[in-house]
């Protein structure tokens, strides 16, 4: 009996420690996918300004292809460019510049496109076709203070909101996730992760409630991208920080 005992402690041991690494794994391989995404304007002599998050979605010849939310391109200069970090920043990190491709916020779909030309390698995160279920265990890793990146765990409180919010103050709420997580300026775009499957299951829009963020879907992405193509390149429309315009 006491060798019976050893052996299914033993093996709980083992299951236990499989589980931890496999999450553990997810964490890391979105911390090294994930950037903090910086705005750049000459004219009005600004070097860089933290905007949002961005993460590696897609692979292509030359690089990759950087998703993020797509109102962190609203208002500011006409000749603002873009630069990503990864890791944490206060430790003075090495810049990248990308290409803006494309963004929209209209109400429905919020989600932008970026370019970044290089030969490192880095992970990519897949978009989860199945829906989130309630409840769900997510993770994500963004950086909502700017200053340094994080990784925030919660659940998933709804997979489809119906309403506009508990006063009627959210007029993009409606379809959205709503996920029991913290977050901050800064963390808008961060990929919303699956600790089941390490797929993503949408992208972070804004922390609206006392009790979580809002999420855009990853099948409603898929879908508007199926429609227009990735990495189109549409005409850039100015920038909006999340600490003021840029």
């Amino acid at each position: 009996m006491k060798i019976l005992r050893g052996l299914v402690l033993a093996a709980c041991l083992v299951l236990g420690g499989s589980h931890v690494d496999a999450a553990s794994n997810k964490h890391q391989k979105a911390e090294q996918a994930t950037f903090v995404l910086y705005g750049r304007s000459l004219h009005q002599g600004i070097d860089h300004r933290p905007l949002c998050t961005a993460f590696v979605s897609q692979k292509v010849s030359d690089g990759y292809i950087l998703t993020t939310a797509g109102h962190c391109f609203d208002g500011g200069p006409d000749d603002a460019t873009y630069l990503v970090a990864r890791g944490q920043i206060v430790d003075k990190p090495e810049l990248q510049s990308v290409e803006f491709l494309n963004h929209i916020d209209d109400g429905n779909m919020d989600v932008a496109e970026l370019h970044l030309k290089t030969t490192k390698e880095y992970p990519v995160l897949e978009f989860d076709k199945v829906p989130a279920g309630i409840d769900d265990k997510v993770f994500y890793v963004g950086y909502p203070m700017m200053v340094s990146q994080v990784v925030y765990t919660g659940r998933v409180g709804s997979n489809e909101l119906q309403t506009l919010g508990p006063d009627g103050e959210c007029d993009i709420c409606k379809g959205r996730i709503l996920v029991q997580i913290g977050g901050g300026p800064g963390a808008s775009g961060s990929p919303v992760i699956s600790e089941r499957t390490g797929k993503v299951i949408g992208i972070l829009e804004g922390h609206l409630f006392e009790n979580g963020v809002v999420v855009v879907p990853a099948p409603a992405i898929e879908i508007y991208y199926t429609k227009v193509g990735h990495g189109q390149i549409k005409k850039k429309k100015n920038v909006q920080s999340e600490e003021g315009t840029l």
